[in-house]
């Protein structure tokens, strides 16, 4: 039987690796968005219908802060630590 210590560290090294896929992820689908717009570009949205509250100057601001995103988009502390827990105990 696991000592609870055991299942902390267990069970926090496995929510580690999910959270560095899912990080993962989300990182590939911000460049996989900010990939589309350049490959695309602005002047495609010249004449869009865009909703009330929301502008093409939005829009452009969204995919400019995802083309920003460091790495796992988390810090690089934070990432580091993810990776060292992983790394060390798994």
């Amino acid at each position: 039987m696991a000592t609870q210590g055991e299942y902390l560290v267990r069970s926090s090294v496995n929510d580690s690796v999910e959270l560095l896929r899912q990080l993962e992820t989300c990182k590939a689908l911000a460049l996989r968005i900010s990939q589309r717009m350049v490959a695309i570009g602005a002047g495609s949205l010249v004449g869009y219908p865009w909703p009330q509250g929301y502008t093409e100057a939005d829009f452009v601001a969204l995919y400019t802060a995802l083309n920003t995103l460091p790495g796992l988009v988390v810090a690089d502390g934070t990432r580091d630590k993810l990776f060292k827990l992983v790394s060390s105990i798994q």
